[in-house]
């Protein structure tokens, strides 16, 4: 059916920019005629479409109020494109409502195929004789496929104009491009999309030449305001040049307001400044675009204060120290009015020398391989030292042959540029290679002693002992995934080869974690090198292992442990490093051993007896004081519970990391909120004193709303009393009595949550010394 033009209204219906249509059959996926209103209070009066033709198509009257490129989420196109001195700032489609950078919304509905796309340019002419940021605006845009005419589905796509100025005069443009003569890969020639403000409407074809190559159109409308927001819907219709197969695709390329009775407007910010991650001593940017009536004056804050001649678009923060970190904001303003841009979190994030440094060794198990996948995830949180494959009694001879590490790097290569982009602190995949050594993989030295070893000195042990003996003070924690005897026979070597002051120190930089007892090795280092630290754990066992959906952990634990969680999260979809998980579900017995690391904010990689992600242990031998273990300890009762009540946190961390690996952009995935308290994290207190909670300096560098819950972990603090939490739920304004038990610790734990996809949490803990 023709729409009908409004009487009255100077409308023309073109096709090819030129030659009227006097006949146009318009097949839709739902009847389109719009009402005519006559002199209806803010309708648009349309020019005549136009065939795209060059620069000059984008309009200068007026001053520019904003103006939209509308992409595809971190696509090759999403990017600013200029034409004719106007700037389109890119504004990807992200879901069926999508708030524009610039506060416009974009709906669609109705559709089961909507989304957006970057094939509707090519290198053929006459699109390819277009300006090269012409080209680039056009190449991207919105669409709406309502499939075959009769198939009850409407493509329509409605924009909705915001922040307008009642009673001021606008020219709105809008551009509808197809480089081909198709629909989503269906050759389909005649495709038009119907605009309409609801009083009027005018077609534009998506191909004005019906070719391979051919352009679409564009339209101006002019309109006074008579609210703050005006909306405007797209249409898909086909003129039957090709009736055979009637699709109908609604197409949205961009678009731009300008204003033209001269008035000021508002600034609008259409870029926020974004959250960064940067090394001590390196160099922060921020920026922000907006748009409004020049001049435009910037003012940059930190934590609300102003940040002295910090006047410009960007701030640069260079030679950047931890006191440089924060929430920064920028308010623009101008004649019209003022406004004030997103929160921007500036993390200073450790250095190579601040990091955890870690040392994994591996008996390349199946577990292992996935274990390897997560632990490359994490390793802008450590300082990998090193990574040596031994063996096992499970895996007699070890894997170092199948080259399953080498594999694993290759396709860590492949997604470290987009990892990057969330973390700065990535390390290379050649360096990786460069510190990866082989061990003892030699199935006769499984159960005996280091001096009676029939493989000695391998490049595995060496490594190990070089770490431990270099002038880097920082503990060096060895995560033992399969046998220990490398790890024996390098203490074993520094003992006995080695001065004693040589051998003192290295052993007392040895943080072993071993899971289970995997060869003789772990138990000679426990009876022998009483010097090192060594911790024994089991109770990750039945929870984290191939057990994990037969175990003792809760169902709601063992949801985030199944083939359906591990296929959505990190097998499909998630880039070719994810796409190498060996398992079908989530099994990776070795993995707690590293989980302490992670720069969480519980801070347990040098006191296993705080608890964390990694598990809780304890002491348990005078005689050993070295010696720690899982077994004997509960939490609530519960022994497996040290270690499965982390589980949603950490595997929704694994989930946002897997992200990273395909998106390009920071704004394309989520990021771990900041935890912060005031105060110190370490208090004396006495007894009988009413303490305060406040979380309020925590932040979420993506500016998502947070929850915050409070609570004592009394497992692993030594008070017999359970302190009472008032307002437990709250950001601040939380607090507990301090029991009458001196000399003795209270832990509390603040948990911070943000509403990001999917769910982060960072913690905080606080440890109250009753004094």
């Amino acid at each position: 059916m023709r729409p009908t033009p409004r009487p009255g209204a100077p409308v023309s219906w073109r096709r090819r920019g030129a030659v009227a249509v006097t006949s146009l059959a318009l097949v839709c996926t739902a009847a389109v005629t719009v009402a005519p209103q006559a002199d209806a209070a803010g309708a648009v009066s349309w020019a005549a479409p136009t065939a795209i033709s060059g620069a000059a198509d984008v309009s200068t009257s007026g001053s520019l109020v904003r103006a939209a490129s509308l992409t595809a989420n971190g696509g090759t196109y999403d990017v600013d494109a200029t034409v004719n001195g106007v700037t389109f700032r890119h504004s990807p489609y992200t879901g069926s409502t999508t708030t524009f950078p610039n506060g416009d919304i974009l709906t669609m509905s109705d559709s089961s195929r909507i989304g957006s796309y970057e094939g509707f340019g090519g290198s053929t002419s006459p699109f390819s004789t277009l300006p090269a940021g012409y080209q680039t605006l056009l190449r991207s845009g919105d669409y709406n496929d309502g499939d075959t005419a009769g198939a009850g589905t409407t493509a329509r796509e409605t924009l909705t104009l915001r922040n307008l100025t009642p009673g001021a005069q606008y020219l709105f443009q809008v551009w509808v491009n197809d480089y081909r003569v198709k629909n989503l890969g269906q050759d389909n020639p005649g495709l038009v999309t119907v605009v309409s403000d609801g009083a009027g409407s005018t077609t534009l074809e998506h191909n004005v030449n019906n070719a391979l190559g051919g352009v679409g159109q564009y339209v101006s409308g002019s309109f006074t305001a008579d609210a703050a927001s005006k909306a405007f819907t797209f249409t898909g219709g086909n003129t039957g040049v090709d009736t055979s197969s009637p699709s109908a695709t609604a197409i949205v390329n961009a678009y731009q307001l300008r204003r033209l009775d001269g008035g000021s407007t508002a600034p609008v910010i259409t870029r926020q400044p974004v959250s960064q991650s940067v090394q001590a001593g390196g160099t922060a940017t921020f920026s922000v675009t907006a748009d409004g009536t020049a001049p435009l004056s910037y003012q940059w804050r930190r934590n609300g204060q102003d940040v002295s001649g910090a006047t410009g678009s960007s701030l640069t923060v260079s030679g950047v120290q931890t006191a440089d970190a924060g929430t920064y904001t920028v308010t623009v303003t101008n004649a019209a009015g003022s406004v004030t841009s997103g929160p921007a979190t500036l993390t200073v994030g450790a250095t190579a020398q601040t990091r955890p440094r870690v040392i994994v060794l591996t008996d390349g198990e199946v577990d292992d391989r996935s274990s390897m996948i997560r632990f490359l995830h994490y390793t802008s949180d450590f300082d990998v030292a090193g990574i040596v494959q031994v063996n096992s009694r499970y895996q007699k001879s070890g894997h170092s042959g199948e080259k399953w590490l080498e594999a694993e790097l290759a396709n860590y290569a492949k997604v470290l540029p987009n990892l990057r982009v969330h973390n700065p602190n990535f390390p290379d995949a050649a360096y990786l290679q460069g510190v990866s050594r082989v061990g003892n993989e030699n199935p006769n030295d499984l159960t005996t002693a280091p001096p009676d070893m029939q493989t000695k000195d391998t490049p595995g042990e060496q490594l190990i002992i070089n770490t431990l003996l270099d002038n880097d003070p920082r503990p060096v924690h060895i995560a033992v995934w399969g046998g220990a005897n490398t790890m024996a026979s390098a203490l074993w070597r520094l003992k006995t080869s080695y001065s004693s002051a040589d051998f003192a120190r290295a052993a007392a930089k040895a943080r072993i974690y071993c899971i289970w007892y995997q060869d003789g090795g772990g138990q000679w280092i426990e009876d022998n090198i009483h010097e090192a630290r060594i911790n024994e754990a089991y109770r990750w066992d039945n929870v984290w292992d191939y057990q994990s959906l037969t175990g003792p952990s809760p169902d709601y634990v063992k949801a985030y442990m199944t083939s359906s969680w591990l296929d959505a999260n990190v097998k499909t979809g998630h880039g070719p490093l994810g796409a190498m998980y060996p398992q079908s579900f989530v099994s990776e017995g070795d993995t707690p051993s590293f989980l302490h690391e992670i720069a969480n904010g519980l801070h347990a990689d040098d006191d296993f007896t705080l608890g964390g992600w990694g598990g809780r242990s304890a002491y348990d031998d005078p005689a050993k004081p070295n010696h720690l273990t899982d077994t004997g300890i509960s939490d609530d009762g519960d022994s497996n519970k040290m270690y499965w009540r982390w589980i949603p946190a950490a595997q929704n961390d694994f989930a946002a990391r897997m992200r990273w690996d395909t998106a390009s952009s920071y704004g394309a995935a989520n990021h771990q909120p900041i935890a912060a308290v005031t105060g110190s994290l370490r208090q004396n207190v006495s007894p009988g004193q009413l303490i305060s909670l406040d979380g309020s300096p925590s932040s979420d560098p993506d500016r998502n709303a947070l929850s915050y819950q409070w609570w004592q972990y009394s497992d692993a603090d030594s008070v017999a009393a359970k302190v009472s939490i008032s307002n437990a739920g709250s950001q601040k304004g939380a607090g507990f009595v301090v029991p009458n038990e001196p000399g003795k610790q209270i832990q509390i734990i603040l948990e911070v949550t943000d509403n990001g996809t999917p769910a982060l949490t960072s913690y905080a803990r606080i440890i109250y010394t009753i004094v």
